[in-house]
């Protein structure tokens, strides 16, 4: 059964437990921009693309992998925020010119009630699902995007003029979108995948998950696939990943760099 986004659970449960209850992750904050450069994972996506899973986060990874040359581009993240977000950029580039992109993003991240931002009301809800309608007006205000330092802060990380005239042509429809922990993904995964883009995701696994997460990650992967992960906290990734490629002849290091921590594990049989 297809999970459904509750407002008025969520604002409950937002309004009542303490930051450190679970119950708070599925409506966390989402970021309004992503705090990492969406570029940086390009690089290593391999010649064939026809299948992309990536962290939805701000919305921006899925949209550069369109740029990129993904054909289908799947996402999934543990709160919903992240859908929303992503589906207002995607219903903006249909409708707004970069500078008007640029100003919803921001108005976004000033304020609480979404509804009532320039443009949101006449040209993006109409775009918008009916379940993402409902769920931004059944949260009355609550601030949806609370992560991360403002738009201002990340210009450099926004589509260019260039690009975004590309992914005006390229992102006519919202992502498909998995709402899940990553511990539990493996239960909503049903194909695989030419490119994996876990992002920072470790940095929130105790090490206990991490093998077990890229274990499923691998079942997922295509001949001629890679996982990316890179980790902002945790030096743990790199001797899993490093493991995997030992223990299984399937696998190799593609690329590996410890004093960033990003690593790409590729399935080459």
């Amino acid at each position: 059964m297809k999970k459904q986004p509750n407002a008025q659970e969520a604002l409950h449960i937002m309004n009542t437990a303490t930051v450190s209850d679970p119950r708070v992750l599925p409506y966390g904050g989402a970021y309004i921009v992503s705090n990492e450069n969406p570029r940086s994972a390009m690089a290593y996506m391999p010649e064939k693309r026809d299948n992309v899973l990536t962290v939805a986060a701000s919305g921006d990874h899925p949209i550069f992998c369109k740029l990129y040359g993904a054909k289908n581009v799947q996402t999934f993240d543990i709160t919903y925020n992240a859908k929303v977000i992503t589906d207002i950029k995607c219903a903006a580039l249909q409708e707004l010119d970069l500078p008007e992109y640029w100003q919803l993003l921001q108005h976004l991240w000033r304020n609480r009630d979404i509804m009532s931002v320039q443009h949101m009301q006449d040209k993006i809800a109409p775009h918008l699902d009916k379940d993402v309608k409902d769920y931004i007006r059944g949260m009355k205000g609550w601030p949806l995007f609370t992560n991360g330092l403002g738009p201002n802060s990340y210009l450099r990380y926004l589509p260019t003029p260039t690009e975004y005239a590309k992914l005006r042509e390229l992102v006519k429809k919202p992502f498909g979108f998995k709402w899940a922990n990553i511990i539990e993904l493996n239960g909503e995964l049903t194909q695989e995948y030419d490119f994996i883009h876990l992002s920072n995701i470790f940095d929130y696994l105790s090490y206990k998950d991490m093998p077990g997460v890229l274990a499923t990650m691998q079942k997922h992967t295509a001949i001629g696939g890679r996982i990316f992960l890179e980790t902002f906290k945790s030096p743990i990734p790199s001797s899993i990943c490093h493991n995997i490629v030992q223990s299984s002849p399937n696998w190799e290091m593609r690329f590996t760099d410890n004093s960033i921590r990003r690593h790409i594990l590729e399935r080459v049989r």
